[in-house]
């Protein structure tokens, strides 16, 4: 026990002790990994699944035009004040053959003729529109060309010993040319059926002199389809080409369309005009767009002044 004593009470061993304790925490300080636990990881899977949505945009989403020259395309000093459109798809869908409606003949729906009141008229008929594939052929919107009320001075009609109902008048364009119409009742004693029988002629009416005579120089319009209220054709040449005419039931108007599909091909609507097309027919995946689409305004002489009714114009597609 002395012995023991002897040992532990021995200054000299002080200083190990110290050494020790202090040569132990330099052992921690410089190998901590050794010490702690090892960090630790895992993985986890990450899902996507997307809806099914068919959506557009449209751009801009209004589009007007102010103090526009009757005879021309434009305001003063701007021949053809044209507007670009632009397609997005915006939805999950895959999309194709667009084709665009305006609300005309919801709007325009007396006729306007006489009483020079422009708040009688859609803004929509004095459009034109061009799609992504041409460069120079705007077309109408839908555009009406109303029945005279009366007789004019000169002309000829030519109707046949059996039409009891038929109406006439003038398809106008912003150039200053005017030509002549005339469409006839078909079996029934209406004009919404395929024997319908609408005519115009081949020159226009201008400073030159009249084209009044229904009996000659004229082009043929020919029936694709009809419904209750109105009888599709098309030309094959002439002013009207290529553009469809609907005809009315009571012969009293023509809705003159180009890029309306509905009801589509095999239909009994505007879409079953045979020279009726879709905008593109192109495939327009998710965030894709059409964006050379143009407008124009388009106003013939003898417009009177004011604000047209606002009219709606609306694309409708396909999902693939």
């Amino acid at each position: 026990m002395h012995i023991t004593g002897t040992i532990w009470g021995d200054k000299n061993l002080v200083p190990l002790i110290i050494v020790i304790v202090l040569a132990s925490s330099l052992f921690f300080v410089l190998n901590p990994v050794s010490l702690l636990a090892q960090n630790a990881n895992d993985t986890t899977t990450l899902g996507v699944n997307v809806s099914v949505q068919a959506a557009i945009e449209v751009l801009p989403t209004a589009v007007n035009w102010y103090a526009l020259i009757p005879g021309s395309n434009g305001t003063a000093g701007l021949s053809d004040d044209i507007r670009n459109l632009s397609i997005r798809n915006v939805g999950s869908y895959n999309l194709t053959n667009f084709y665009v409606d305006v609300n005309t003949e919801d709007l325009e729906t007396t006729n306007p003729l006489g009483p020079g009141n422009i708040s009688k008229y859609a803004a929509s008929g004095f459009i034109r529109f061009r799609n992504e594939t041409t460069t120079t052929d705007y077309m109408h919107l839908g555009s009406i060309e109303w029945n005279l009320t009366e007789d004019l001075d000169t002309e000829t009609l030519n109707l046949s010993s059996v039409t009891t109902k038929y109406g006439h008048g003038w398809y106008r364009r912003a150039n200053g040319n005017e030509y002549m119409w005339k469409v006839e009742n078909g079996t029934g004693g209406w004009c919404n059926n395929t024997a319908t029988y609408f005519i115009i002629k081949n020159y226009p009416e201008n400073s030159s002199g009249y084209q009044r005579d229904l009996s000659t120089n004229f082009a043929t319009a020919s029936v694709s389809n009809n419904n209750t209220n109105w009888t599709f054709l098309y030309f094959g040449s002439g002013p009207l080409y290529p553009h469809c005419v609907a005809v009315y039931y009571d012969c009293t108007k023509v809705y003159i369309y180009k890029y309306d599909m509905d009801g589509g091909t095999a239909g009994t609507s505007f879409g079953s005009c045979a020279l009726a097309k879709f905008i593109t027919e192109d495939e327009l995946a998710p965030g894709e767009k059409i964006d050379k689409l143009k407008v124009k305004p388009s106003i013939p002489y003898g417009t009177p002044y004011g604000d047209a009714i606002q009219s709606t114009m609306t694309i409708f597609t396909y999902i693939i």
